[in-house]
């Protein structure tokens, strides 16, 4: 994808193949079990490796909520750590 933005804050798990995402200052190669956390209005392009695509969850979180404001405090960050992987799933099904 192309350079874009999202109105809302996201966290994203992938859960299979892999992603590069690049922001302006940054670029970061996420794998299965990687998780991003990402403000809304982040800048950001995307580009998916490998031949068999990948898979991903995400939750959309409003900007103004508490969890968003946290999140835009936060900043962009990818997390490697399988807990934090396993706390975004649960986060993930609670959701739904």
């Amino acid at each position: 994808m192309t350079r874009h933005a999202h109105h809302y804050a996201n966290v994203t798990a992938v859960i299979t193949g892999a992603i590069e995402e690049t922001t302006a200052d940054e670029q970061h190669r996420g794998l299965s079990g990687s998780v991003l956390i990402k403000p809304a209005g982040t800048d950001h392009s995307n580009v998916i490796l490998g031949r068999k695509g990948m898979i991903t969850t995400s939750i959309e979180v409003a900007a103004d909520s508490p969890l968003g404001r946290e999140i835009f405090e936060q900043g962009w960050s990818w997390h490697e750590d399988p807990a934090c992987a396993t706390a975004a799933l649960a986060l993930y099904r609670s959701s739904a």
